[in-house]
């Protein structure tokens, strides 16, 4: 450990590095690590140091939402199931801490933090081989082994390999190249072996959004022909095959959910039902079949509608449409800095990974997920940070 590694204020950092590491881990010990920083941050604003920092655009939104969270608790529908998820709250100061923790004018504790996460995600995916393995060898289906939230954990890693790589590529060194197309691997085949086609299509389309406003057709062009080749996998075709009965009523998946379960919850809680408070039979109260033991709606928007009402939509909505806003105006304003290429791929990475979480966020209820709220937050933090270096150095 270098000398000073641990010098007044960088506790906070190791933690945050520590929560990184450990998200697609344990959420557990995750959460840990992260209220130990926020508790010492705190401490640190007693003492005068800069442990938190607010930009005006990107704080408005947050708090607005925070106070949303906060009524719907007390007029909850069950308020013991609010009560008791009121915690989530502390997820938002993830968004500060960042930026004021991680205070560097080259952006290098961005880069450590984001690589932290991307460890533990490559950790995770050794896990998964293993139980995945085991899961089919016992006689389990291969497609029941897959689970909606890890796999968002190797959307982000993949994301943020592809635009940072792109860029440092030809300035890496034999060996470090050897570990990021390691990092890159694990974390494709483990988005794979989820099978989860909303995560498939997300990742996809975020990556190629960003390098289409980089101009890099040829990026897109070779997306589509890796997409197509997956194609020539059995269990792919048949993933893909299923798709339309994601529409059929008979199965009380989705259509279902957003043709008539949600429309009839937000006439009946137009104020919203509470924070985190759907349960099961909210949902087959409004249709003739639902999916056993589903309790939400597949749907941010229409998850955020049902519980914070329409209200809560509509500043939900608009966090994270200024929050898009935000990155790809970033994105822009990169796109001239060829004289700092971590700079731009920690930019392009942050604002693809983020965009593959709203996109997944259309067909599956994410932000309801602990585990991916703080990965939002973490995403957050980041493009504060990074645009926080951007202004100090006069860019």
């Amino acid at each position: 450990m270098k000398k000073g590694f641990l010098k007044q204020g960088s506790l906070d950092q190791v933690l945050l590095y520590l929560f990184a590491f450990a998200l697609p881990v344990s959420l557990g010990v995750a959460e840990l690590f992260l209220f130990l920083a926020i508790l010492f941050a705190v401490c640190g604003v007693f003492r005068g140091r800069e442990c938190f920092y607010l930009d005006t655009k990107m704080a408005v939104p947050v708090i607005l939402f925070a106070i949303v969270v906060l009524i719907s608790v007390f007029t909850s529908t069950r308020p013991e199931l609010s009560f008791g998820k009121l915690h989530r709250l502390l997820f938002l100061f993830l968004i500060f801490m960042v930026p004021g923790c991680l205070n560097d004018a080259h952006a290098s504790l961005v880069r450590n933090l984001l690589l932290f996460f991307i460890l533990g995600a490559s950790c995770n995916v050794i896990y998964d081989l293993l139980r995945i393995y085991r899961h089919c060898a016992a006689g389990g289906e291969l497609f029941d082994a897959g689970s909606m939230t890890t796999p968002q954990f190797y959307m982000v890693s993949v994301c943020v390999l592809a635009m940072v790589g792109t860029r440092l590529f030809p300035f890496l060194k034999k060996k470090v190249v050897f570990v990021f197309l390691a990092a890159l691997s694990l974390n494709l085949l483990g988005l794979l072996l989820h099978f989860k086609r909303g995560v498939w299509l997300s990742t996809a389309l975020a990556i190629g959004l960003v390098f289409m406003l980089r101009r890099k057709i040829w990026v897109v062009l070779l997306l589509l022909l890796c997409a197509c080749s997956l194609l020539l996998l059995p269990q792919v075709r048949a993933r893909v095959a299923t798709l339309p009965e994601e529409f059929s009523s008979a199965q009380g998946g989705r259509w279902v959910l957003w043709s008539e379960v949600a429309p009839a919850l937000v006439r009946q809680h137009p104020w919203g039902m509470g924070w985190q408070a759907m349960v099961h039979q909210d949902l087959v109260a409004h249709a003739d079949y639902v999916q056993p033991g589903l309790d939400h709606l597949h749907n941010n928007v229409l998850q955020i509608a049902v519980e914070l009402g329409i209200p809560g939509a509509i500043v939900w909505c608009g966090w994270m449409l200024s929050t898009l806003v935000y990155m790809f105006s970033g994105v822009r304003r990169n796109a001239t800095l060829s004289d700092k290429p971590l700079m731009q791929g920690l930019v392009f990475g942050v604002a693809a990974a983020f965009t593959g979480l709203l996109l997944n966020g259309m067909v599956e209820n994410n932000f309801d997920d602990s585990e991916i709220m703080l990965v939002y937050c973490m995403l957050i933090g980041a493009a504060i940070a990074l645009r926080r270096v951007l202004s100090r150095t006069g860019n």
